[in-house]
């Protein structure tokens, strides 16, 4: 894939992150049990020939504690983190130090099944959104520090209303936004202004996305990766924003209305509301149990 070049507009598919109930399911840096799922519901029913391939964008996702270190530059950006969110990093250091891929270049046999996919990734527990991308670059660490520093450029105007989703850093200020937005339109501007052009007729809708993310290049050189599109659905666990990279209990989206603290029952000897299934395990075994069926309910 990586031979010839790439055809716009691709669809993109960003997975969750394992959480605690389903790292387990993870065989090294390998975690495919979002992929089962997505497919499993995109070839229900009347598209179970449709041939599905799943094209990691990059060999592996960069952990949250690798990327985004600019030197000091990015450093003196960080907001001051307490202890208990220090903390909480620690703990899952050893959990990301692999990295899990978490971004899919999504490709069908069949064209025009964009709204089978869109459906079926709104159904997925496993998923966390699904987008239209327009364009996609990648830079060199060099040009993006470079570009870093270089704060006198302003915003292009075709980026000015787009939300950012950065894969290395989920929870981005406003400020940190506005940042990687700028540092982004001199990259462009600079090196391929004839990208911002091309841009501009696609990026008249709502849910305008640039997605980053940055991954370590098999000769220890960092490179840093842009997306620009829409987004065209969201997983019943996903949000706006970036997935999660916590172990935590998700209570998220769907999630949260049926997190098990906020289910009420009358607990006797022979039932315990505290050991009924959680709910992410509950909806992937109902999405891989009923998929094909004829009763069409999930």
């Amino acid at each position: 894939d990586d031979d010839k070049p790439a055809t716009y507009p691709r669809l993109l598919v960003m997975f969750r992150h394992p959480s605690r109930h389903t790292y387990g399911f993870c065989e090294g840096v390998s975690y495919d049990l979002p992929l089962f799922e997505l497919q499993t519901l995109i070839q229900d029913r009347d598209y179970k020939d449709i041939d599905i391939n799943f094209i990691p964008v990059t060999k592996r996702s960069e952990p949250i504690d690798n990327t985004l270190q600019l030197q000091s530059i990015q450093q003196q950006q960080q907001r001051k983190q307490s202890r208990n969110q220090l903390k909480k990093k620690k703990q899952k250091k050893n959990h990301n130090e692999a990295g899990t891929q978490s971004l899919y270049w999504l490709e069908c046999s069949v064209d025009s099944v964009d709204d089978v996919i869109s459906t079926a990734v709104s159904r997925a527990i496993l998923t966390h959104a699904l987008f239209r991308i327009e364009y996609s670059a990648s830079f060199s660490n060099d040009d993006w520090i470079s570009s870093v520093t270089n704060n006198e450029g302003e915003i292009h105007e075709c980026l000015g209303e787009i939300d950012v989703i950065s894969m290395s850093n989920p929870n981005m200020s406003n400020e940190e936004c506005s940042n990687l937005l700028q540092t982004v339109s001199i990259l462009l501007q600079k090196h391929n202004d004839n990208a911002l052009q091309h841009l501009q007729p696609h990026l008249a809708g709502e849910d305008l996305i640039l997605i980053y993310h940055c991954h370590e290049e098999s000769n220890d050189n960092l490179k840093h990766y842009i997306h620009i599109g829409n987004r065209m659905a969201i997983g019943p666990a996903g949000t706006s924003s970036a997935p999660s990279q916590t172990l935590r209990r998700t209570h998220r989206g769907i999630l949260k209305e049926y997190a098990l603290k906020n289910r009420f029952g009358e607990v006797t000897a022979e039932s315990d509301i505290s050991t009924a299934m959680e709910p992410e395990i509950g909806f992937l075994m109902a999405n891989l149990a009923l998929a094909g069926t004829d009763s069409g309910q999930r």
